[in-house]
């Protein structure tokens, strides 16, 4: 670990501490003061990085070890996170700041049917069935989909349906080609490898209606977050929300929890971290989970993409069409034709 990374943990330590005045017992069972983790991290720097699992941050390794924190690493299925997920997420905000986006792209491609692959708890689908469109959402969380039906429901005949499926199976066509799939949220970087990466934009572009007469097909439309804008090593801390979180096989109901957000680069591969501390008297531990994800370049993109079939691929850094650029923008969206 260099000393950027170093410094970034002890004013990570620094920031928690004082988002909880008065609670450093909370945080830990046996932690009673910041310098208990910082002689936790002296420690830890001269066993070296012994103890460090395959898709762990080093710094909440320390904590953990220092503070007894509840640890649980997960890098397919959201089941457990699912009420944190959409607390972390201003919807509202977001989903009118990619409205025009969608809106510009699906007229242009005359999108009716499409598919949301990576659905999460459905925001988007639901967005897109109220403009009138024949909506599929498939998540490969069962609680994810739970969560998305119970919002948005199953309106038959031509409503929203739902799947539990991965992004990288086929996709069944009861009724022939869709016109459009999305998959964004930083979804398709989850994937384990860049082969699973390519099977996805595989069975994506399948699924969409193929281009008739020298017309342009159904469109594609992916969308990661851009590790290469991130520097290699510190972490970047990138939002907190203080919120109560209803029951689940880990929390109890009611349960008023703050919880902290940040993302970091090692090498080609990214790491989300996600700390909740619980607030109550009754839940002591913190809990961290790491999530690890691949750091995708546009060629990686468009070789798979090309290698699917398609006749044309555009990338953008964000949502107002700004251009992409590798060390700078905070997105990749990968706008695909077939």
């Amino acid at each position: 670990m260099n000393n950027d990374a170093t410094l970034d943990l002890c004013n990570f330590i620094n920031v928690l501490y004082e988002l909880l005045p008065g609670r450093p017992h909370r945080i830990a069972n046996r932690v009673n003061a910041k310098e208990d983790i910082y002689e936790s991290l002296k420690s830890f720097f001269a066993k070296g990085n012994q103890g460090v699992a395959p898709g762990e941050s080093p710094w909440l390794v320390i904590l953990r070890e220092s503070a007894n924190i509840q640890s649980m690493t997960t890098f397919q299925s959201f089941d457990d996170l699912t009420p944190i997920y959409d607390a972390l997420i201003d919807w509202p905000k977001r989903l009118a700041h990619e409205t025009p986006f969608y809106r510009r792209w699906f007229a242009e491609a005359q999108v009716n049917r499409l598919l949301d692959a990576a659905c999460g708890t459905g925001r988007h689908a639901g967005l897109f069935h109220s403009w009138g469109l024949q909506v599929q959402g498939a998540d490969l969380s069962p609680r994810m989909i739970e969560a998305a039906s119970a919002t948005f429901g199953t309106p038959p005949p031509a409503g929203v349906t739902w799947a539990v499926r991965g992004f990288d199976e086929p996709i069944p066509l009861p009724v022939g080609p869709l016109d459009a799939v999305v998959c964004v949220g930083n979804s398709l970087a989850l994937a384990p490898d860049l082969a699973t990466v390519a099977t996805a934009i595989r069975q994506m572009l399948a699924a969409v209606r193929p281009g008739i007469g020298g017309a342009k097909g159904g469109l594609v439309i992916l969308h990661v977050l851009n590790l290469w804008s991130l520097p290699d090593g510190p972490c970047v801390w990138q939002k907190s929300r203080r919120t109560t979180l209803p029951a689940t096989p880990s929390t109890a109901p009611g349960n008023e929890v703050l919880i902290i957000k940040g993302v970091h680069r090692s090498g080609s591969q990214g790491y989300v971290e996600l700390l909740i501390t619980p607030l109550s008297n009754t839940s002591p531990e913190m809990r961290h989970e790491t999530v690890r994800f691949l750091g995708l370049e546009t060629a990686d993109v468009e070789r798979a993409a090309r290698a699917a079939g398609a006749l044309e691929v555009q990338f953008f850094g964000g949502y107002q069409d700004q251009p992409y650029q590798r060390d700078k923008s905070s997105d990749m969206i990968a706008v695909i034709r077939k």
